[in-house]
């Protein structure tokens, strides 16, 4: 497994949100993406600068959602968008898109993406009226790709290796990052399979 990336939801958290950040960054995520959009600006960044803080000292990035001010203010170079504000955004360090077709992945490459998230790919609660875009979907995306891949979407290590196969570079993990009990050991179980 090249790189498992967190997204956070701290309404479906089973602790204290910091609590869990912590637990992801020790428990060797490569990265955690803050994806509270329901937050307004001003408490967005108080969760992101207490976020960046707990996760110093571990080498897990944190990655500003869509929050390009936010971004701006914390000095923070690191920013996950969806497509459509993509023009909005002065080029940062780490540029991450949300992609869900070949026409988005295109308009992510002609602004320099660093890497694309693509789901949902399996079923999951979090997009329960929206059928999932299937392994079929997610290789014509990866073969299209110039850049690395990262599958989301009711990924489990039970599939997880399916998702290799069909191209992903990594996985990101919103609903299990959040609910599991132990992080660490669900990340053990990710780390361990090889295609």
């Amino acid at each position: 497994m090249d790189k498992i990336i967190a997204i956070t939801n701290r309404k479906l958290c089973s602790e204290n949100f910091y609590s869990r950040i912590e637990r992801l960054a020790n428990c060797g995520v490569n990265a955690i993406i803050l994806r509270e959009k329901d937050l307004n600006p001003y408490d967005y960044i108080t969760l992101a600068d207490k976020a960046i803080d707990v996760c110093r000292g571990y080498c897990t990035e944190i990655i500003i959602h869509n929050f390009i001010n936010v971004a701006k203010e914390l000095n923070h170079r690191k920013i996950h968008l969806p497509i459509s504000k993509l023009n909005a955004h002065d080029r940062l360090e780490i540029l991450g898109v949300s992609c869900h077709s070949l026409e988005e992945l295109k308009i992510a490459e002609k602004h320099n993406a660093d890497y694309i998230t693509f789901g949902h790919v399996f079923n999951t609660n979090c997009k329960k009226d929206l059928s999932p875009r299937g392994l079929d979907s997610l290789e014509k995306i990866c073969e299209s790709s110039i850049l690395p891949i990262y599958a989301l979407g009711g990924i489990t290590p039970h599939n997880c290796k399916s998702v290799m196969k069909a191209g992903s570079k990594g996985i990101a993990i919103m609903s299990s990052a959040m609910e599991v009990e132990n992080p660490a050991v669900l990340i053990k179980e990710f780390r361990k399979i090889k295609i």
